[in-house]
């Protein structure tokens, strides 16, 4: 009368359970064939798409660079605490209303929307530093993941004197 459930794993794509004992049900993760990308026009007219998961689009907005509105240091944060978006790195004053543009790296790539969110941010733009793979995550506030072939022309555009851009 016990259930017993077992993780298949996820490290196929062949048959890799071992479970064949009859009373354990096992549940494996799995693939699939749809992609959840969006675009990121900016205000000079270019235009990046990445993954994204957004419900709705964003209109045009102000956009910052991360690293440009840090907050104060935190205890036990990186140098580089903001340019990745760490919670309470960013300066709500200088957030507020705008687009975040944030890197990926070592915290959750959702911590860096939430703390988007807590500073007042409308919407976030995550970008790989390196190359690595593109993941459609549910964030805090519309958000879009891009590689790390379009950092440079992103950030030098958001570098300009009044950058904007949308969303979806």
């Amino acid at each position: 009368g016990v259930f017993v459930a077992a993780s298949a794993g996820n490290s196929g794509p062949g048959n890799q359970v071992n479970h064949p004992n009859p009373w354990v049900t096992t549940v494996g993760a799995s693939t699939h064939d749809r992609q959840f990308i969006t675009d990121l026009s900016l205000g000079d007219g270019s235009s990046f798409t990445g993954a994204s998961f957004n419900l709705k689009a964003l209109p045009s907005a102000a956009m910052v660079l991360s690293s440009d509105v840090a907050g104060p240091p935190v205890k036990d944060y990186p140098p580089n605490a903001a340019n990745l978006c760490f919670l309470n790195s960013l300066d709500p004053a200088k957030v507020s209303g705008k687009i975040v543009v944030c890197d990926r790296g070592v915290n959750d790539r959702v911590e860096k929307s939430a703390e988007v969110k807590r500073a007042g941010g409308v919407g976030m733009v995550l970008i790989n530093p390196t190359v690595n793979n593109l993941a459609a995550d549910i964030h805090s506030v519309p958000s879009i993941h891009l590689p790390n072939t379009a950092r440079l022309a992103v950030r030098a555009y958001v570098a300009t004197a009044t950058p904007t851009g949308s969303i979806g």
